[in-house]
């Protein structure tokens, strides 16, 4: 009988890692990606979008761009995958 106590509490607590391990693994997933600065702006973009019903031209957003057209790098990527 207490052999099968034993057993039953390690495996709650192999359970119980295995539920933990993978709740940090998320919680890490969730946290690196809204530390990105990008997020932020894609979300500024994405208000601006939505309250003008048009995309931006060019950039309002950033100190180093202000004013100029954003640049389309599909081409690159298209090239870079080729």
């Amino acid at each position: 009988m207490i052999e099968g106590f034993y057993l039953l509490r390690k495996q709650a607590v192999a359970d119980m890692l295995v539920v933990f391990a993978t709740a940090m693994a998320i919680a890490s997933l969730v946290i690196q990606q809204y530390n990105d600065g990008d997020v932020w702006w894609h979300i500024a973009i994405g208000r601006d979008i939505i309250s003008n019903n048009s995309v931006p031209l060019t950039d309002y957003l950033t100190a180093a761009g202000w004013g100029r057209a954003y640049q389309c790098s599909r081409p690159y990527y298209y090239a870079f995958l080729s």
